[in-house]
């Protein structure tokens, strides 16, 4: 991948980010459950956030979505 394709890949994600995060709310936190864990192949059980918009967001290790 060339620098600019990086910087425009980049900035794709963070405006995606931007339009799903800014002006919101968190209004529930709680773990992952044993379930979602399994189901997502993940060894590890993170924090999750409900927003106000009902999108749930979760943290991961990397852009791939590894635990």
């Amino acid at each position: 991948m060339t620098k600019q394709e990086w910087k425009k890949m980049k900035k794709k994600w963070q405006d995606r980010a931007e339009k799903v995060l800014l002006g919101r709310k968190i209004v529930k936190v709680e773990w992952m459950t044993d379930k979602e864990c399994e189901d997502a192949m993940w060894y590890n059980k993170p924090i999750c956030m409900l927003l106000d918009d009902g999108t749930w967001i979760y943290p991961s290790k990397d852009d791939e979505g590894n635990d």
